[in-house]
């Protein structure tokens, strides 16, 4: 049978040693505590900015993109975006588009859908119309735009002739110099109203695309918690970004690769892998109950 001697333990050392473990112990639980709690405070924070984010998305609907849609009021552009599938979009270059509509020519202006300023002037009434409906304007505003629409935006070949063949200065009596300024003013009028209204539908849009690449970054980023808002927003972003998917492809034309809006493009195709794995769980499920359903009303 072994003995010990007692007395020669060193118990001073074996008490600091029994300290150390013991402080080690509740060092590493208040560690653990704190990175809870830290991770906590990190998954509030992202389910902040995912709320947020769910009513930035919902103002975006309401405001820049009803406005936007009811100054391109074209449903040909809409039945024509609709025969792409949501998996064919990916890459969102102008290569990519172009291999898309391979054999539809006619689609290749949607490219510029949103951004030409040709295409832009032959929507200009129904931006008008958008304009007026979105824009607190003052009665004098008002009443000078309605005038305009009136005239469609332009003077009479009649106007035009009459400033051509005189200069104010020339002229003498008061009914002439009268009309000569009644139609300048139209004309500054027509001039300020169209780049007005104009430059407020591009400001719109501009808006609308940052907007929607903001929105994206956050999750992208891990900001907020994409999963959080997926279930509720994922149907309508991957509307949204095909509708303007030409006008994606159009600026990422060039040789450089770096690419605009390249946290849309990366939420977009997350979202939409989810999505189309969804859709394969949902036929699959339906069918498997189609077939129970037949079975059960055979009759063997």
């Amino acid at each position: 049978m072994n003995c010990y001697d007692l007395s020669k333990v060193d118990w001073l050392g074996l008490f600091n040693l029994i300290a150390v473990i013991v402080g080690f112990y509740f060092t590493s639980r208040e560690l653990r505590e704190s990175r809870k709690q830290r991770e906590q405070e990190r998954k509030s924070i992202r389910l902040e900015h995912s709320i947020d984010c769910s009513r930035n998305f919902a103002d975006l609907i309401n405001n820049e993109l009803s406005f936007i849609d009811s100054c391109l009021n074209n449903k040909k552009y809409d039945t024509a975006i609709n025969t792409f599938r949501y998996e064919d979009l990916k890459l969102f270059d102008e290569r990519e588009y172009l291999r898309l509509i391979e054999g539809r020519k006619e689609m290749e202006k949607y490219l510029h859908f949103f951004s030409d300023p040709d295409m832009v002037d032959l929507y200009f009434p129904d931006i008008v119309d958008a304009y007026i409906q979105n824009v607190e304007l003052t009665p004098t505003e008002y009443s000078k735009i309605r005038t305009l629409i009136q005239y469609e935006w332009k003077l009479s070949k009649e106007e035009h002739e009459y400033l051509k063949n005189n200069k104010l200065s020339k002229l003498e009596d008061k009914s002439s110099v009268d009309k000569y300024l009644s139609i300048m003013q139209k004309a500054r009028d027509i001039n300020y109203y169209r780049q007005k209204i104009t430059h407020y539908y591009f400001e719109q849009f501009t808006s609308m695309m940052n907007k929607l690449e903001y929105f994206s970054m956050t999750f992208t980023t891990n900001l907020a918690d994409e999963e959080v808002v997926y279930p509720s927003l994922h149907q309508a972003f991957l509307k949204i970004v095909k509708y303007v998917y030409p006008y994606i492809c159009h600026l990422n034309s060039g040789p450089s690769s770096d690419k605009y809006y390249t946290h849309i493009i990366e939420l977009y195709n997350l979202w939409k892998d989810k999505y189309v794995k969804d859709q394969i769980v949902i036929r699959k499920n339906e069918e498997k109950i189609g077939n129970i359903t037949v079975n059960t009303n055979s009759k063997f």
